[in-house]
């Protein structure tokens, strides 16, 4: 079984590290039951990779409990305009596998949309890249009923920017704007206004 992990490069410096690092040595752990050191997977890639510029780049590792494959690559961010709502019946994705064939077939079904929005028996979960938050009189709040913890979901929660909440299909309607948020996307990048 492989996962992936996909890590921001700005300004030559590998962006929310500890937090990839975490949830990978997590991830053999789970499923594997045995202690791995991501952390020197990123050193080894680190040493075969020169960066001059400070552009934005994104360093994609597939990796397995026994080896991994990278590729690096300048990240230019998509714009996302709209989306549809894809309703789905008991859906868990807890770990950031690289067959992601369940979450493709969703995302086929976006008609002529930009992207998806997950709802798990109505309750508001991810996109089909990215973790949301939706945004309510300056304050910012991520759905408690996430398929993955991403991230930068979780950098922002430790920070206490935004906080969990319950939110389902009806409850879309009370907030201002929708945030799409992953290891390549801050806040405030991509936002569309409900």
């Amino acid at each position: 079984m492989k996962f992936i992990e996909t890590i921001k490069i700005k300004k030559q410096q590998l962006s929310n590290i500890d937090y990839h690092i975490k949830r990978a040595n997590l991830t053999i752990y789970d499923h594997y039951n045995i202690k791995f050191n991501f952390e020197k997977v990123i050193q080894k890639i680190l040493e075969n990779i020169k960066i001059i510029d400070d552009d934005i780049y994104k360093l994609r590792i597939v990796y397995d409990n026994r080896d991994y494959e990278y590729s690096i690559e300048k990240y230019i961010l998509k714009p996302i305009k709209n989306f549809k709502i894809v309703r789905v019946e008991d859906f868990f994705y807890r770990y950031k596998y690289l067959n992601r064939k369940k979450l493709d077939s969703f995302y086929s079904q976006r008609e002529d949309y930009d992207n998806i929005i997950i709802a798990v028996n109505d309750f508001i979960t991810d996109s089909y890249y990215s973790n949301l938050v939706f945004e309510k009189n300056n304050e910012y709040f991520t759905p408690d009923t996430y398929l993955l913890n991403g991230t930068k979901r979780k950098y922002y929660l430790d920070n206490k920017i935004i906080r969990e909440k319950k939110i389902t299909i009806k409850d879309l309607k009370e907030f201002d704007s929708i945030h799409f948020i992953n290891a390549m996307i801050d806040l405030n990048e991509i936002v569309i206004k409900i």
